[in-house]
């Protein structure tokens, strides 16, 4: 093979690919397949899982075991946080309250459900680069929904991270480091996530729907606490940049 090979391979079509390994002495494959099962065993770099942190499509059949989602959590555990106080409160949904979780939450999103958000997700006044994200992000805004619902539905696990009350929304002024905090949770949850082979969707846009969380969690939602975000965690397809 050329030196110029890896610079077309990307674009090839897959006859053009299987052309070219009839093409190669059966010597050839032999490292080319050596080499392709090296690069899938090699881990993640950051970089790679930060630009791939968006599943769209899960396999709902596919259960995550529990001493994974230990590992996840355990690697929160270390996570940087203002005076070490890690301020976040998770909790792991799964079985059939995910799924009428799931349900409820699809719901209010097909029925377009406003809901109550406890904390703003943009400032009024943006700078231009910030601006000119959120109008493209705008754009594909349905596509962007879809992909929630296909998520959260099909996810064997949905993981709720939740903030308390009264440094965020009754303290005056309200302690913003625990804002900074949730999303050092979030980020950690997720890179530890995709290190151990699983799909990530960040749900941010169930954060409005504190009602249902409460009415389908009952005691198990914490007390005196607020929704951040969702996450939806499973064995899944189609991660997104």
């Amino acid at each position: 093979m050329g030196t110029g090979a890896s610079s077309t391979l990307k674009d090839a079509t897959q006859d053009e690919l299987k052309t070219l390994v009839n093409s190669l002495p059966k010597e050839d494959v032999s490292k080319l397949s050596r080499a392709i099962e090296l690069l899938d065993s090699r881990p993640r770099g950051v970089q790679q899982m930060c630009s791939q942190h968006s599943t769209l499509r899960f396999d709902a059949s596919r259960a995550v075991p529990k001493k994974v989602m230990i590992e996840i959590l355990e690697g929160l555990r270390s996570v940087p946080s203002s005076a070490n106080t890690q301020p976040w409160t998770i909790v792991v949904v799964q079985g059939d309250k995910k799924a009428q979780l799931a349900a409820e939450l699809v719901a209010k999103l097909d029925a377009n459900d406003a809901g109550t958000s406890e904390y703003a997700d943009l400032p009024s006044a943006m700078i231009p680069r910030m601006e000119k994200a959120v109008n493209e992000y705008r754009k594909d805004q349905q596509a962007t929904l879809e992909g929630t619902k296909s998520a959260i539905a099909s996810a064997p696990l949905h993981v709720l991270v939740t903030a308390p009350v009264g440094p965020c929304l009754k303290e005056e002024p309200p302690v913003d480091g625990v804002y900074l905090d949730m999303g050092s949770a979030m980020t950690a949850i997720s890179m530890c996530a995709q290190d151990l082979g699983l799909g990530v969707h960040c749900d941010f846009a169930v954060a409005k729907y504190g009602s249902v969380y409460k009415e389908v969690l009952g005691d198990e939602f914490p007390e005196d606490h607020f929704v951040i975000c969702g996450i939806s965690l499973g064995y899944g397809h189609d991660p997104q940049p």
